[in-house]
């Protein structure tokens, strides 16, 4: 059995990836939009 402690940060670890992974295509599909999107569809952090 894992500890506690270990499953947390394995979770954490699996998390941080899928958070990047996401902020990644994010910039790519703004990239891909270009000039052209409007500001309201731009969502700010």
């Amino acid at each position: 059995m894992k500890s506690k402690k270990r499953q947390a940060e394995e979770r954490n670890a699996d998390l941080t990836k899928t958070q990047e992974m996401l902020y990644k295509e994010e910039m790519k599909s703004a990239d891909g939009a270009g000039k052209n999107a409007s500001p309201s569809s731009q969502q700010t952090r």
